[in-house]
């Protein structure tokens, strides 16, 4: 949310650029002999961010974790458990910016971030409570602005695709299980935990927000050209971000928790919304995940770490709890850090299990359903001159609020029975 730089960010940043190494930046956070691995990222890479470090340090690291801890899911963050979500202190007047809500979520294009096509449907607004409405909305603005660009209907813009963040460049080069840090009963407690007035003023925020958005002009300079600008002012503000953390480490802390300069209150609002209970959070269920992991490999925002204007950031609240917390500079010192962890366990057998099902045939038409206790395996062609079937396979899945089933469909060209 911070589109500032500083002028040592700005310094660093240009250094950087000429040396295309952005530097020491994984940390090692530790708490009576169980470890864990921090990675402060930006949402989405550049190619400054695929330096020496990353290629030396940071893949090495995550390619001996246990698995990874990214801040947002793969899956829908958008549980239908909380579409009437309430706040137990709500206030009529919140109702007032209803309509403002509504026309905001539907002036928004039909492509929106596959993360909300669940919910897109264009009666959704009025359907939903006002909390998921309200999250829907912030997560619209994250997803149209996230490349940098506006894209308002009606306006021809060429779409770009920027290079994935650094999380995603891992997983993809060494897959490991992926667990979200983020769910929506953390959002809702932020929420909840804003006074009625102040719930009114982050709703306004957003709703001016997304009248900005689609009001920009589009930017019809050469995709190339655009690239090159949000990498450019991507990568300073990652710099700015990275500067404060290691300013905020144990032993070097300057007490001073707004580096920010000073920000409107509606926007400090917002920034409270975005940070602070989501810190306190994800610090409260490390424990939990130290207790079952190996090494966990975190993969969040690197405006999370330093204090800030709402309060203190990651670092200073795992300080707080106890950990230490020490930036690895170089592989050897990653080396030494991996050393010191347990042997890998075996892995574990791969448990086998057979369906019980059968299929029924009517002419051409047929559909056929195995399942167990947990997985389910469906195959439906439900019309006779159709070329295709449709399959469906749901199976249970870890989550944060433990075994959820999880769905995936598709089709294929059709056989004969």
């Amino acid at each position: 949310m911070r589109h500032r730089c500083m002028l040592v960010a700005c310094l660093l940043f240009m250094a950087g650029w000429a040396n295309a190494d952005i530097g020491a930046r994984l940390l090692l956070v530790e708490k009576e002999g169980r470890m864990a691995l921090f990675l402060p990222e930006e949402h989405f890479g550049s190619p400054a961010q695929d330096d020496n470090y990353f290629r030396q340090v940071i893949r090495p690291a995550f390619a001996a974790s246990s698995a990874m801890l990214a801040e947002l899911s793969s899956v829908s963050l958008f549980d239908r458990a909380y579409f009437n979500a309430a706040c137990p202190d709500e206030d009529p007047a919140e109702a007032t910016l209803d309509p403002a809500l509504n026309a905001a979520l539907s002036r928004y294009p039909s492509q929106a971030p596959a993360l909300l096509r669940d919910i897109a449907a264009a009666d959704a607004p009025v359907t939903m409570g006002r909390f998921i409405r309200t999250q829907t909305l912030l997560m619209r603005l994250v997803g149209h602005g996230l490349w940098g660009d506006a894209h308002p209907a009606g306006k021809p813009v060429t779409v770009f695709t920027a290079r994935s963040a650094q999380s995603s460049v891992l997983m993809a080069l060494a897959p490991r299980r992926a667990i979200s840090v983020d769910n929506l009963d953390i959002w809702l407690a932020d929420y909840c935990g804003l006074t009625s007035p102040q719930r009114l003023s982050l709703i306004a925020t957003l709703v001016r927000k997304s009248a900005e958005q689609l009001a920009a002009p589009a930017d019809l300079r050469p995709a190339a050209v655009r690239r090159a600008r949000l990498y450019r002012d991507t990568d300073a503000e990652y710099w700015q971000a990275l500067a404060e953390l290691r300013a905020d480490l144990p032993g070097t802390h300057a007490g001073n928790t707004d580096r920010s300069g000073k920000l409107p209150a509606d926007e400090l609002l917002l920034e409270q919304y975005l940070l602070r209970e989501r810190n306190r959070q994800w610090v409260a269920a490390l424990p939990a995940i130290l207790a079952r992991e190996r090494l966990p490999f975190y993969a969040l925002g690197a405006r999370h770490f330093a204090d800030g204007p709402t309060g203190p950031g990651l670092i200073t609240l795992l300080h707080n709890a106890g950990y230490s917390i020490t930036l690895i500079p170089h592989r050897q010192a990653l080396d030494a850090v991996l050393a010191r962890l347990p042997p890998s366990p075996p892995p574990a057998a791969i448990a086998i299990s057979t369906l019980g099902g059968s299929c029924q045939q009517d002419g051409n038409s047929y559909g056929c359903s195995w399942r167990s206790d947990t997985t389910s395996y469906v195959v439906l062609k439900p019309q006779a001159d159709q070329p295709w079937e449709i399959w469906s396979v749901c199976y249970a899945r870890d989550s944060h609020k433990g075994p959820v089933k999880h769905c995936v469909s598709s089709t294929r060209p059709a056989t004969a029975l």
